[in-house]
C-alpha cells in the first residue's frame, strides 16, 4: 500500500460513513469521494480535504432526510470548509445515452480545497456507469440509472494527484 496515497469513497450509507471517517481519523486521506450519500447534519466540522461529489436529482436522498442535509446544502458546508471563493465552473457532460433520461453537470468550485460536483439531472440513486442497473436488485424504484458518466474513472481522476509529501 502506498500510503502517501490513501483515498476514500462510497455510496448511499456508505458514502455518509464516508463524512464520518473523514471527521474521526482526520490527517489519514488525500481525497475522498461520496455518490449518493449526504452529509449528516449532527456530524460537526469536518477537516478540510479534496471531495468529488456525485447526486441525483431524481435520487430519493436528493432532498435529505432524517439527520442529513439535503445534497446542495451538503456542497454548500463542505464548500465553507474547503474555502471556497463562490466562484464556480460549470460544463455539461456529452448526454451519450440518451435513453437514461438524465444529464450531468459537471461543477468545479474556486476553492483552497478542491471540490469537484458531479449533479446527475435526472439521476437516481446509482453509481453512474456501472455495469449493472440496481433496480433489477432492489423492491422499490431507484430512478433512472444513469450512463454519461464514469464514476469510476471521474474518482480515480479527482483523487490520483493528492498524496502527502
Amino acid at each position: 500500500v502506498d500510503t502517501s496515497r490513501l483515498y476514500l469513497s462510497g455510496m448511499s450509507g456508505g458514502g455518509i460513513f464516508s463524512f464520518q471517517l473523514v471527521q474521526n481519523i482526520p490527517n489519514t486521506f488525500d481525497a475522498f469521494a461520496v455518490v449518493s450519500g449526504n452529509l449528516p447534519q449532527n456530524l460537526g466540522r469536518l477537516p478540510a480535504v479534496p471531495f468529488m461529489y456525485v447526486h441525483g436529482t431524481d435520487d430519493f436522498l436528493y432532498p435529505g432526510r432524517d439527520g442529513l442535509y439535503y445534497a446542495e446544502k451538503t456542497i454548500e458546508q463542505i464548500s465553507e470548509i474547503n474555502a471556497c471563493n463562490g466562484n464556480v465552473n460549470e460544463a455539461s457532460l456529452s448526454d451519450i445515452n440518451v435513453k437514461d433520461k438524465s444529464t450531468v453537470t459537471r461543477i468545479d468550485f474556486d476553492c483552497s480545497t478542491p471540490i469537484v460536483y458531479y449533479r446527475v439531472n435526472g439521476g437516481g440513486h446509482h453509481w453512474p456507469g456501472a455495469t449493472f442497473d440496481a433496480n433489477l436488485f432492489y423492491s422499490k424504484p431507484l430512478g433512472p440509472f444513469n450512463q454519461d458518466l464514469d464514476t469510476n474513472e471521474a474518482i480515480w481522476q479527482f483523487c490520483a494527484p493528492f498524496r502527502r509529501e
